[in-house]
């Protein structure tokens, strides 16, 4: 497998309204698997707000071959919801995929865009409600 990782970071500047609060409650990807038999495929992603000094919190999903198909994964936040402060800030995401073949060295993997859309896609589920 030439390339074993691949990582992508998203910067989402947002604002809202002071009387108004807004959540980030689930991420939802779509992309599409193909795996030899005991090849492994990881997705992590972490999030995290600028200023907060510390990762809001993190994700792992994980899929072991033999697997060939197109899939959709959600996230939902592990507290329910992260609820953004009232001022203009910037919500990072950042998803890395990973494979591995060290249980079948022949075997290889790829992920790639979703045959439908013929695009990698996050869907961010937020929520807004008046303070």
């Amino acid at each position: 497998m030439s390339e074993r990782r691949k990582n992508c970071n998203i910067g989402l500047m947002l604002s809202h309204p002071s009387d108004w609060a807004l959540g980030l409650h689930n991420l939802t990807y779509s992309k599409y698997i193909t795996l030899d038999k005991k090849v492994t495929a990881t997705q992590k992603t972490s999030i995290w707000l600028d200023g907060e000094g510390k990762i809001a919190t993190q994700f792992s999903s994980r899929w072991i071959g033999p697997l060939s198909t197109a899939l959709t994964s959600t996230d939902e936040l592990h507290s329910g919801i992260l609820w953004l402060p009232d001022d203009k800030h910037t919500l990072h995401i950042n998803t890395q995929f990973a494979l591995d073949n060290s249980q079948n060295i022949a075997g290889s993997g790829m992920i790639k865009a979703d045959p439908t859309t013929g695009k990698h896609t996050v869907d961010l589920g937020f929520g807004i409600s008046p303070c």
